[in-house]
């Protein structure tokens, strides 16, 4: 059985640098997701600071395979540049009938020997 919690979701990156994240989405009967018609959004929060207010990193994710849960998310120097540490992360997906929270684990920004 393929459900999220057979799976380790906790993602690094390197500060000031560039990743691409992949995310598979599935259903509540472990099949992949048709997401047609939905948005997918990563949200980040550095677990040193207190949850109110905006959050520190939010990429927007691109439907590479709608139809069989496929997202991917672009991480640019931008999206960075952040203090190092660690983030709860959390991909949301919206058709703006549902909102549903597909992951949500650690990310954790560490140092780079690259400055941006």
């Amino acid at each position: 059985m393929a459900t999220q919690t057979n799976y380790n979701n906790k993602v690094e990156i390197r500060q000031w640098n560039t990743k691409n994240l992949f995310c598979a989405v599935y259903d509540s009967s472990d099949n992949l997701m048709n997401l047609n018609g939905y948005t997918a959004d990563l949200y980040a929060k550095n677990k040193d600071t207190e949850y109110q207010g905006d959050v520190d990193i939010h990429v927007s994710g691109t439907l590479i395979d709608a139809s069989n849960g496929a997202i991917l998310f672009s991480f640019t120097e931008a999206d960075t540049s952040v203090n190092t540490g660690n983030y709860d992360y959390e991909v949301i997906v919206d058709n703006s009938v549902n909102k549903i929270s597909v992951i949500y684990d650690r990310l954790q920004i560490t140092n780079s020997l690259k400055q941006g």
